[in-house]
């Protein structure tokens, strides 16, 4: 198993939990934000996570990531020309973790795509599911698992 060397950050900008990137070519290791629709506008700004942290959900990225999944396994995606390490702890809001407690991959992906940011056509609201379906499908593959406070 690959075990993360970064502690985990936020921006400092943002104040998004942000993720972190191993990229091959050229040789780097730092973080980034999370993939979303609409790209940042700004560079990902690491500091420590502290109050300030906004929580977001990790599957359709609105605000109230307020239960938490652990994987079994490490999730990795291949991202550009990097690998981005997904960690082992997903936030859920209230409206995706009821989905994701029953396995309910689709319904997942059709709520994701429903907020998505932005006027996507249909071939773009495609694609995107797509993505989003593989980074989910490794969720569901790594055996998550409700954390209870």
């Amino acid at each position: 198993m690959i075990s993360n060397p970064l502690p985990p950050r936020m921006c400092g900008v943002c104040f998004s939990v942000l993720n972190s990137q191993l990229q091959v070519t050229p040789f780097w290791l730092g973080w980034v934000h999370p993939d979303r629709v609409e790209p940042y506008d700004h560079e990902a700004v690491p500091v420590p996570i502290d109050e300030r942290l906004i929580p977001l959900c990790d599957f359709c990225s609105q605000p109230g990531g307020l239960v938490t999944f652990r994987t079994r396994k490490s999730v990795f995606i291949l991202s550009g020309d990097g690998i981005r390490d997904m960690g082992d702890d997903w936030a859920a809001c209230e409206r995706c973790a009821p989905l994701i407690r029953k396995r309910q991959l689709h319904l997942l992906l059709d709520r994701v795509v429903a907020v998505a940011p932005g006027n996507l056509n249909r071939p773009e609201r495609r694609k995107f599911r797509s993505e989003v379906k593989a980074a989910h499908s490794k969720f569901f593959a790594a055996d998550p698992r409700e954390l209870h406070s």
